[in-house]
């Protein structure tokens, strides 16, 4: 029987996080020295290697990849067990900024995980855009945030890094000889950074038009099939789906969904939240309608003048050929019906749509 110190394992899955020994050092309070000390002394101990050591990060091997599942399931049911047997209830409020972003993937998993494990502590719940957020934790008014950063971002504590992708309408045909058009509902995000930095370095025009930080103006330029955007993987709504690799749109990097504390609130309550706010994040998955539907591929049609006047993109026609195969005639039923929402939606959202890109694009031209 091999009793192995839970400073190890901690240390273990903080590296395992972070893949970055000075991150994860900073995140302990520990130095490097300590960190890579501690990391070895597990290693002996199980007789595995769990970590190939970079010059510049640090990468699973398959055994640390196996490994990590059952560290943070014995984390979490050691820190249960912790907190059962204080001696005090957590009770207090704490001011929790969410990002626009992050709302739907794991709020709801947080607020059933607060309300069961910590039912003193009183959470005030406000959502904006990330600048936003970053701005009210330095300025004091929030006590955490979570929000989605850069993939190199450093400040607080990395909850997860998801790809980003590229987002339109079912149906959507791209037509590269023409500048893609892009909606963003935030100036400063790292989705505009990323989704603009990779068409650039990839030599393909694009024509933005920026929607303030009102997202639902964005989102019904997309779901109208108007514009494509950028999304973190795991935050696609229902009636959008990502763009296959195939559509000719450069390939994305990451970001990072962290989690901000203001200088100064540690408490047992902002403890609690802290650490629901990550077993949430990594129960959150994605949803049922994501990453199985088809991906939308590029049709290469050329748009009509008044259209290409808008910079718009019409929709395809779905594939209504006759195919023996049962799939197929499923797939078909499918298309058609997502199309016809998409047209409903589009008919209704098209006229307020187009009022609201030719004003954005006045202003963004001054």
């Amino acid at each position: 029987m091999i009793d192995v110190d839970t400073k190890l394992v901690r240390t273990f899955l903080v590296i395992a996080t972070e893949l970055n020994f000075s991150r994860g050092a900073r995140r302990m309070g520990l130095s490097r020295a300590t960190m890579s000390l501690r990391l070895q002394a597990l290693e002996e101990k199980l007789g595995v290697r769990l970590l190939d050591r970079g010059p510049r990060d640090v990468r699973l091997t398959s055994a640390g990849r196996s490994l990590l599942p059952e560290v943070r399931a014995l984390l979490d049911m050691h820190d249960r067990m912790v907190s059962r047997l204080s001696a005090s209830p957590v009770v207090g409020p704490i001011r929790l900024g969410i990002g626009k972003d992050c709302v739907a993937t794991f709020l709801p998993r947080l607020m059933r995980d607060i309300s069961k494990d910590c039912s003193g502590v009183r959470l005030d719940i406000l959502c904006r855009t990330s600048g936003c957020l970053q701005r009210m934790i330095e300025a004091h008014k929030l006590d955490l945030a979570v929000l989605i950063l850069p993939g190199n971002a450093v400040s607080g504590l990395n909850l997860c890094r998801p790809n980003l992708q590229w987002v339109g309408s079912p149906g959507f045909a791209l037509d590269l000889r023409l500048p893609v058009p892009l909606v963003w509902h935030e100036k400063d995000s790292c989705f505009r950074a990323s989704g603009t930095a990779a068409l650039e370095s990839s030599g393909i025009s694009y024509r933005e038009v920026l929607f303030g930080s009102d997202e639902r103006v964005g989102l019904a330029a997309v779901e109208a099939g108007t514009a494509v955007t950028v999304m973190a993987e795991g935050t696609v709504r229902a009636l959008l789906k990502p763009l296959c690799p195939h559509s000719g749109l450069p390939q994305l990097g990451q970001a990072s969904v962290r989690l901000l504390e203001r200088p100064g609130a540690e408490s047992a309550a902002a403890e609690a939240v802290k650490r629901n706010m990550v077993k949430a994040c990594r129960g959150a998955g994605r949803r049922p309608h994501e990453g199985r539907a088809p991906a939308i591929a590029s049709s290469g049609r050329q748009l009509p003048s008044a259209h290409q006047s808008l910079g718009l993109i019409r929709l395809a026609r779905p594939d209504r050929s006759s195919n023996q195969s049962a799939s197929r005639r499923n797939g078909d039923s499918a298309r058609r019906s997502q199309s016809r929402l998409v047209q409903r939606r589009k008919s209704r959202l098209k006229g307020h749509t187009l009022r609201q890109i030719a004003q954005s694009e006045a202003s963004f031209a001054q």
